[in-house]
């Protein structure tokens, strides 16, 4: 199949993104597919090939009349990822069934990667690659196939929940590619009165050699110490096909430890270290005795039940008080339904918000703007024209999930934190941070975003 020029160039750029740590996920790559029958053939839906050293592929298949989903290995031993990206696109076989990818009515695919995430926060992903082929599905009746799934055999509340539950994204006619780190933080590092104990893996089909442990030591708002451990400085086990090495580090009591680990001298991982049992924020340290390690607002940010995003700005809001910031929830009244969502002050500046509880969809972007624009009029008209105002979407979705759509935002001068940001902000609360330093830190990633999205439209063929 002949791919548009741009589309050729993503792919080229992904493939070349993961070649040096592709051997890591040999035998641990899996496709999660759903189709959807249309004129007795089986047309896909939304898919998503997971590439994850540390995986282990449970074959799953569900089927109906008019709905095929499941999950399956795919073989990246005997061919490289590339070759198993370009075997996707087109007619491919599942389970009992042979799936059509439907390309663009040019015939081709278009494609947007993105390579090793630009935020500083924690993700669950090294690179994503989304492929788009043709729109056929948006228009899809989405309830009413809900509808026939959850009297199925097997019940299912709606095509989202199947989506997710056999890992094969959620946006019709595409196909995600995502890449997990080779190498990361664990869950299980620690830190404890005053030692922080950092504990990394490696995949075993790499040298861990290339590994790098970088780490800062915070206390308060002030760094006190930065430093870094070469890979094979460390003393590496064998753990459950990977490799496993702890690091200890002196650290002052109650202090913040944000570490990275890196292989070839990219960044894979990031994740802040601290004793949970130790908080210095005292905005924190006050909220707690409402909301016990913060377990209610971390729900909030979840529920999916929260249909309206209610509580979902709510959740926003207090977070973004206790990061030290001066926020005001403005769309809590019916008296400000043209106001933003929540309005934020800090030293550096303002920040206006625009909540979402799903997709970065084009009203949210364009309402965003105007409210934005129209702070910064009235800044100007009363001589505050210097003043930073920085547009800033938050979403209930993850990373993953929005992907497609960050494009589209960093072209619009927008900045975006998913639910993967707040969470890890959430973890920075146990500190006090410095409001004006993650604004800075925010503005530098919206305008790498940008820079990165000023590249060619998809061409046809």
């Amino acid at each position: 199949m002949t791919l548009a020029t741009h589309t050729e160039e993503q792919i080229s750029t992904f493939c070349a993104q993961l070649a040096p740590v592709e051997r890591a996920f040999i035998s641990h790559a899996a496709l999660g597919y759903c189709a959807l029958r249309r004129d007795d053939q089986w047309f896909l839906y939304s898919a998503r090939l997971r590439l994850d050293s540390t995986m282990t592929v449970t074959p799953a298949t569900f089927k109906t009349s008019t709905v095929i989903a499941g999950r399956i290995p795919i073989d990246t031993r005997s061919r490289s990822v590339r070759k198993a990206i370009e075997e996707l696109l087109g007619t491919f076989a599942v389970t009992d069934a042979s799936v059509q990818f439907e390309a663009e009515d040019n015939g081709s695919y278009s494609a947007y990667a993105v390579p090793l995430h630009r935020s500083g926060l924690d993700r669950s992903a090294l690179a994503i690659l989304k492929i788009r082929g043709g729109r056929g599905w948006e228009k899809v009746d989405r309830e009413e196939i809900g509808w026939r799934l959850r009297g199925s055999e097997i019940a299912f509340e709606s095509l989202s929940e199947l989506c997710g539950v056999c890992d094969a994204g959620d946006e019709p006619g595409s196909l995600e590619i995502v890449a997990a780190p080779v190498t990361r933080i664990l869950s299980t590092s620690t830190a404890k009165q005053n030692k922080a104990t950092l504990m990394l893996s490696c995949s075993s089909e790499l040298d861990v050699d290339a590994c790098r442990l970088s780490y800062r030591v915070i206390q308060g708002s002030t760094v006190v110490h930065r430093d870094s451990v070469a890979g094979k400085r460390l003393n590496w086990r064998p753990e459950h096909g990977n490799c496993v090495a702890t690091h200890d580090i002196d650290i002052p009591e109650g202090a913040l430890v944000d570490c990275a680990v890196s292989y070839q001298g990219e960044t894979h991982q990031q994740a802040w270290i601290t004793d949970r049992s130790a908080v210095g924020n005292p905005r924190r340290a006050a909220f707690e005795p409402s909301d016990i390690e913060l377990l209610a607002m971390q729900s909030m940010l979840r529920d999916e039940d929260d249909k309206n995003g209610r509580g979902f700005e709510v959740a926003v809001a207090w977070l973004f008080w206790m990061l030290g910031f001066n926020p005001a929830h403005l769309r809590n009244s019916k008296h400000h339904e043209d106001a933003p969502d929540i309005l934020v002050e800090c030293e550096g500046g303002f920040v206006v918000v625009e909540c979402t509880i799903g997709q970065l969809k084009a009203d949210k972007r364009s309402n965003l703007k105007a409210r934005c624009v129209n702070v910064e009029k009235s800044l100007a008209a009363t001589g505050n024209r210097d003043v930073l105002v920085l547009p800033l979407l938050v979403t209930r979705f993850s990373h993953e999930q929005v992907t497609a759509d960050m494009e589209d935002a960093g072209k619009a001068g927008l900045h975006v934190l998913t639910r993967d940001d707040l969470l890890a902000l959430m973890e920075r609360t146990r500190q006090v941070n410095s409001p004006a330093a993650i604004l800075a830190e925010w503005r530098t990633a919206l305008e790498a975003n940008r820079a990165a999205t000023r590249s060619p439209q998809t061409l046809a063929t």
